[in-house]
Parts: structure tokens; sequence; C-alpha cells
């Protein structure tokens, strides 16, 4: 063998050499980096992720509700049982202040209730259980509710004439809703003011309407009351505080429903808000 083929020789082994080297690196290489995920695999445990978070949340919401309600409950009776004990002894001042503590305990409840019930549809699963059901039984418990804060104020309810109106959505959905639209027809009534309320069949709905003659709002305010992210804590004739949380929950849930709704009103006149709940069937 000649001394150019000794050296080819060499110099082929050395390159076979490093070859070997090289590739023994990016084995090495790629045994110490593990691989990238797929998108499939990240979005796996984003949901996995998200799912924990929305269960650490539900479980907050559950506690808030029970470890505040349960105490606003039990001050709620007890302002009841005040109010009865103070209607028998002479003294204004005395049944002023235990009416306006009734009263404020009853703002408490409700702005806990709308913040509540806001979270749960931002956070739980909402899901939509629908029954049948008579209207005017739910709107006649919320009046009941609200008749102490409406005589207090001088307003008048009339409830609609037609009792047996039935419908078929969500029971506890729609409780929530009449009792912000009705909520706020008193809030914003002033003495001698009137709240209506009326009921008719269609064709596949039911037609049902919250009319006031309180003080009303502009066009702009009305494109404004559904957005929780615009200020619309307004407060009442009667000084009345509140959150600005009811119109948007009510807007939220009905399009939720499929419940089609309108709201019309014009400043120192008024307010109506009509819904289109789908008909119940009598069997």
């Amino acid at each position: 063998m000649t001394t150019h083929e000794i050296l080819q020789d060499l110099i082929g082994q050395i390159e076979d050499e490093n070859l070997l080297k090289l590739m023994a690196d990016e084995l090495k290489l790629k045994q110490e980096k593990p691989e990238k995920p797929t998108i499939w695999e990240e979005k796996r445990d984003l949901e996995n992720k998200l799912g924990q978070i929305q269960g650490e949340c539900e479980k907050l919401l559950t506690i808030i509700s029970y470890d505040l309600g349960s105490p606003l409950n039990s001050l709620k009776s007890i302002a009841d049982l005040l109010m009865l004990d103070v209607q028998m002894v002479d003294n204004p001042m005395l049944t002023d202040s235990a009416r306006y503590l009734s009263s404020q305990i009853e703002t408490l409840q409700q702005k806990m209730a709308n913040l509540i019930e806001w979270a749960s549809i931002r956070v739980k699963n909402y899901q939509i259980k629908p029954e049948t059901f008579k209207l005017c039984d739910i709107a006649q418990q919320l009046i009941d509710d609200l008749k102490k804060q409406a005589q207090n104020k001088g307003i008048t309810v009339n409830l609609p004439e037609e009792k047996e109106i039935w419908v078929r959505t969500d029971r506890n959905m729609m409780r929530v809703v009449l009792q912000n639209l009705l909520s706020n027809a008193v809030k914003f009534a002033r003495k001698g003011d009137q709240i209506t309320l009326e009921c008719e069949y269609k064709e596949n709905t039911v037609r049902f309407g919250i009319t006031d003659t309180g003080i009303g709002m502009s066009a702009a305010k009305i494109q404004g009351i559904f957005q929780v992210e615009r200020k619309n804590n307004q407060r009442g004739t009667a000084n009345e505080a509140g959150l600005g949380l009811g119109l948007p929950i009510v807007k939220t849930l009905l399009e939720l429903h499929e419940i089609p709704f309108e709201i019309s009103s014009e400043r120192g006149k008024g307010t109506s808000v009509s819904l289109e709940i789908p008909k119940g069937e009598i069997h």
C-alpha cells in the first residue's frame, strides 16, 4: 500500500469517527431535551387546569353563599320580630329605626344574591332546566316580598287580571329575572306612582309586561344599563343603593334561555319591560 493510500485510509477513518461523534452528540441532546408537547397536549393541559380553577371557584361561591347568607337570614328574622315589637310601642323614632334596619338588611340580601348569581353565570357550567308552571304564582310571591317597601314609598302594585297563565322555562331563572325587574320598578318609583303587571297569551308564547310610572330614563341611559363595565349604580327615589348588576343579570339570563325582551322608557314618565316567554302546555 502506497503512502497516499495509507493517508487516504486514515482520513476516511477520522471522518467516520467524527461522524459517529456528531451522531452520538445529537442523540445525547435528544435524550437530555424532552420533546416539545403537541398543540393537542397543550390544549388538554389547559383544559385540565381550567377545570381545576373552575372547581375551586364553584367551591368558593358555595362557601360565600352559605357563610354570608345564613347570618343575613338570621338578622332578617330578628329585624322582622323587632318590627312586630316596636309597633306596640308609641315611639316613632324607634319604629323608623327598626324599619330602616329591616330595609337595609333586605337591600344587602338582594346585593349578595345578585353577586352570587352573576358569578355563578360566569363561572359555573350553567344548565337550563325547563318546567311548566304558573307565572303569576312567582310574580305574586315576589310582590308579597316587596309589599312593605312599596307601601313605605306609597306605591301601588297592580296584578294581572288573568291568573292562570302557564309558561315553560327555567323556574329559578324566571324568579331571578322578575325579582330584579320588580325591585328596579319599586326602587325608581315615587310616592303615588303605580306598577302594573300584565299577562296575555300569544300564539306560542306568553307576553309578560311590567310598567311603572316612575322617574324613567333617557335612551342613552338604556344603552348603558346592561353593561357591567359601566357604572350603573344609580340610587333610588328613597336613596336606595345598588350594585348595578340587576339588569345585566336579567339580560344575560334571558339571552341564555333565548327569551326575547324589550325595554322602553321616557324620563319623568316611567319604564316598560316586556318578555316573550314560551307558553306552557297543560295536559
